[in-house]
């Protein structure tokens, strides 16, 4: 491929709705002369992997928390490059210009505008990837340094599906996707079947099927347990569940115009103190459930809560015990599943360690995490300014809460191709 003079190139990590945002905007940049920016899309399974079920945290037929129309150039507002580049992503990348390729804009509408299962979702996807000219490497990446010669690029080590070996030196670095699942500490299972997380349940919803009858244990507290506590209510209908976490119950986000807001947009963020906003991101997002999700785990009298903090799990004979601090008593279940969510911190270890934020003590310590002042083009803040490692996972207290999911897909591509190219 020829690449133009002066053109950027960006590497993102993972093709799903982030990295379509990122491509269907460069491409509409590139069409109006704004900027030339190369978008190149590690991916390691297929595009929209995740969405589609055929990659772990979902089986497709999920049906999407965010609104569809909450696309890949939503909120189309751009302040960085103007009205024009919003026309152009609405009528060529926009989820109703999906449905009006599938000939399925009217019926969609006249359905009520409902939500798209997951499958859906990951079709969309593909297809905004599809329109542009990003390009796809179907790699696994292995690491992220310097590049040489002093300059600030940085080099992407990756291995594709033969083991062979690709480097690509790019101008900066998109992180995207939710890292792996959090790790439960005193969980004796690992390493057997017996291990079940909210990736692996997903290929494993035939054996919950065929369950004949029981008690399955789902730890957790947010929009990840209740997913799965759903699915499992789904496939079988003798199963009882018993969700686990330290409140003794789950908590739905209010969605009213004024917390909606916060996820579209970042106006007045940055102006809130660093308590103001982890105390908003605690009472709107965090550990949090959609109102749908709690609407259909309240039409089943088959889920019980229970308040407790998990201390160890083992396998006993014919059942699994978890075993809780405070002097608990035991209890046994015929499964346990742990849906206490993803590390999003975890995809950083791909840097080489000169390229990772440092903490007093070295690694960062929670509070660190949360202090650790994201730029406004989602930027690690590092002592070698030159280098563009944008986190938007981690931005969501620095930033705004839209930016670790769907809710401002636009406006962070925006965020991120703006450190790229001359705006307004």
């Amino acid at each position: 491929m020829d690449v133009a003079p002066n053109t950027k190139s960006i590497a993102v990590i993972g093709a799903g709705p982030k990295a379509a945002a990122l491509a269907a905007k460069a491409e509409v940049l590139r069409s109006r002369n704004i900027g030339e920016i190369r978008v190149l899309v590690f991916e390691q399974t297929e595009l929209a992997a995740h969405w589609k079920g055929r990659a772990g945290f979902t089986d497709g037929q999920g049906t999407n928390v965010t609104p569809p129309e909450k696309d890949v150039g939503f909120p189309y507002d751009s302040k960085n490059f103007g009205i024009d580049v919003d026309s152009a992503m609405m009528r060529d990348y926009s989820w109703a210009a999906y449905l009006v390729s599938l000939g399925a804009y009217a019926e969609w509408v006249d359905r009520g505008r409902p939500r798209p299962r997951h499958q859906s979702w990951g079709g969309y996807i593909d297809w905004v990837l599809g329109r542009t000219s990003a390009q796809i490497h179907y790699t696994t990446v292995s690491s992220i340094s310097r590049a040489g010669g002093g300059s600030f690029r940085l080099l992407v080590s990756s291995k594709d599906r033969n083991g062979d070996s690709r480097y690509d030196e790019v101008d900066g670095v998109v992180f995207t996707g939710p890292g792996p699942i959090r790790k439960l500490a005193g969980n004796n299972l690992i390493g057997t079947e017996d291990d079940i997380d909210a990736r692996s349940y997903w290929r494993l919803i035939p054996r919950f099927a065929s369950i004949p009858s029981g008690k399955v244990a789902i730890i957790g507290a947010g929009e990840t347990a209740a997913s799965v506590a759903i699915s499992v209510l789904e496939n079988n209908q003798n199963l009882m569940i018993e969700i686990i976490n330290r409140h003794g119950m789950l908590f739905s986000r209010g969605e009213s115009f004024f917390e909606n807001r916060l996820f579209s947009s970042d106006r007045d963020w940055s102006d809130r103190s660093l308590r103001n906003r982890s105390e908003l991101i605690s009472r709107s997002d965090r550990g949090l459930v959609s109102s749908k999700a709690m609407a259909r785990l309240s039409e089943e009298g088959r889920v019980r809560f229970r308040s407790g903090r998990v201390k160890s799990i083992d396998r006993g004979e014919n059942e699994i015990r978890v075993r809780f601090d405070g002097g608990m008593d035991d209890i046994s279940y015929d499964s346990v599943i742990n849906a206490t969510g993803f590390d999003n911190w975890a995809p950083l270890e791909l840097l080489v360690p000169e390229l990772r934020p440092k903490g007093k003590e070295g690694q960062l310590s929670q509070e660190e995490q949360e202090e650790l002042a994201i730029d406004s083009h989602l930027r690690l803040p590092l002592s070698d300014t030159g280098v563009n490692i944008h986190v938007p996972m981690i931005s969501g207290i620095s930033q705004g809460p839209g930016f670790p999911g769907l809710s401002c897909l636009g406006l962070l591509a925006d965020r991120i191709l703006a450190a790229y190219v001359p705006h307004k």
